[in-house]
């Protein structure tokens, strides 16, 4: 009996050391285990667009081909240049659960993102309009239309032009044109041209060719750019048209054509001769201009300039071109009409230009006398007096009249500084000083009331109130006044007013 007693302790504190090393595994070691074998966490990649998750992909590579084939399909379906305010993000993730994403479903997710991020970005965009160095910015590319559309409409009458887009490769850059719309010579423009007025031809390779428009361009340099709302004073429609179509006095140089005169050219312009005496002093309504003759006229100028070519077919009135016979006993510069010529009828079709609706060229193409004219006989004078001499030993540098819109007064020798200065005609000094922009400048008074004009000297060989003689040295040449190197500058007065003083000098040619 005590055999099994002692039998059943031993047993019973075998169970108890067994059950405490049990214990000690639970407490300690499945712990351990448990971490290891327990844990079954995945990996993951979250893919963001613009801070907001798309979607899981299985690896960075997934998650690059998925944006790439998003962007990919809509550059396919934009014809035009897209635009977004993009960040993209691939971060890595864990958790005990991950709905990974295939490639084509990752795609269709970036690509509904990526929509709406263009939409977005779009509505904050607006559209800078220049012309050559003038911008003003409107709300959308569909106001930049409206405007220009308005602009042309007033010549546009039958809208056969439209406003054009094209890329200049860089991003979010465009030149703006206008392109022509439709078919030439079909049987609706035909019928339009005869209904408003206009005539039509039949060419010999069997083609209708009729009245109207043949380009209709931007004189400036256009284009349109976008750029962020926030940086940007965006105005309306109206607005923007009434800045880019605003007029402003503009002076030009026409050339005098065969036949001109100085009203014609006034009424060609719709000046006032008033004006037109103020804007060229040395004209009168008598004055008979030669072909090529520079005058100085003004013109209306906006930002934005129109030229529009029409083919024309019409009945004018018209002076054959006038015939110049040469008058030895006459002064050079001294033309006068012998015969008046009378005026004659023809139809004519032309190439008319227009600048801003206003008439600027015509270049006849075809003509049909109705009723000859018989031209006008001027006589040129092209004896050269003597009374007035060259004033330099140097040559030509700059004649009389125009140059660059600025009307010069006299005519310029290039000198080397210090070069001699004569007098063209006997007279008297009535000026030797410093005169304005002239620099240092003598002014000599001649016994008929005229005065020659002698500027941008160095020095003088002359005095106030002395008497000169024709050839005699009255100073040296310089670059004094308004003047950038060495020259002289010689005008020459005639009742009140300056005339070109090569018409008078006996060595005008040098």
């Amino acid at each position: 009996m005590s055999h099994i007693t002692r039998y059943g302790k031993r047993m019973k504190f075998m169970m108890v050391m067994a059950m405490a090393v049990a214990s000690f595994i639970c407490l300690f070691a499945i712990p351990f285990v448990g971490e290891r074998l327990l844990y079954n966490e995945v990996g993951y990649y979250s893919v963001r667009i613009n801070d907001v998750e798309i979607g899981k992909a299985n690896s960075r590579a997934d998650a690059r081909q998925a944006v790439a084939d998003a962007r990919k399909r809509l550059s396919g379906e934009y014809s035009d240049t897209v635009y977004m305010d993009l960040k993209y993000e691939v971060v890595k993730e864990n958790s005990l659960m991950a709905e990974r994403m295939s490639v084509d479903e990752l795609e269709t997710a970036a690509y509904s993102r990526l929509l709406s991020c263009i939409s977005d970005f779009n509505k904050s965009l607006v559209y800078t309009l220049r012309i050559d160095d003038y911008t003003v910015s409107l709300a959308g590319s569909s106001d930049i239309v409206e405007l220009l559309e308005r602009v042309t409409a007033q010549y546009d009458t039958r809208k056969e032009y439209t406003v054009s887009f094209n890329s200049l490769g860089s991003e979010g850059k465009y030149e703006v044109s206008l392109v022509k719309t439709g078919a030439d010579n079909n049987a609706a423009d035909i019928v339009s041209a005869i209904l408003n007025g206009d005539t039509a031809v039949t060419k010999e390779d069997g083609t209708v060719v009729h009245d109207g428009i043949t380009s209709l361009e931007f004189q400036e340099n256009v284009t349109v750019s976008t750029a962020p709302a926030d940086k940007t004073t965006v105005v309306s429609v109206d607005e923007a048209y009434k800045q880019i179509t605003e007029t402003t006095d503009e002076n030009i140089v026409y050339y005098a054509q065969s036949g001109d005169t100085v009203s014609g050219i006034a009424e060609k312009y719709e000046l006032e001769l008033e004006k037109m005496y103020e804007l060229n002093s040395w004209l009168e309504e008598e004055t008979i201009l030669s072909p090529g003759q520079e005058i100085v006229v003004t013109i209306p100028k906006s930002v934005l300039t129109i030229v529009e070519t029409k083919r024309e077919t019409y009945e004018e009135d018209y002076m054959a071109e006038p015939k110049y016979v040469e008058d030895e006993t006459a002064d050079r510069g001294i033309n006068r009409i012998v015969s008046q010529g009378t005026t004659g009828r023809r139809k004519v079709t032309a190439q008319v230009t227009y600048i801003n609706g206003k008439k600027s060229n015509v270049n006849i193409t075809q003509q049909t006398i109705l009723e000859q004219s018989d031209p006008q006989v001027i006589s040129v004078g092209i004896s050269v007096s003597s009374k007035y001499i060259k004033p330099t030993e140097s040559n030509i540098s700059l004649g009389y009249g125009v140059e660059n819109g600025t009307e010069h007064n006299g005519v310029d020798w290039k000198t080397a500084e210090g070069s001699r200065v004569f007098a063209a005609a006997d007279g008297k000094v009535v000026r030797a000083g410093w005169y304005s922009d002239y620099g240092y400048c003598v002014d000599i008074q001649h016994d008929d009331g005229s005065m020659t004009r002698y500027a941008h000297l160095s020095s003088f060989a002359a005095e106030v109130n002395k008497s000169v003689t024709q050839g005699q040295l009255i100073a040296y040449s310089g670059s004094s006044g308004k003047c950038d190197e060495p020259h002289l500058h010689f005008e020459l007065w005639i009742d009140g007013k300056t005339v070109n003083p090569l018409n008078y000098i006996s060595q005008n040619q040098s």
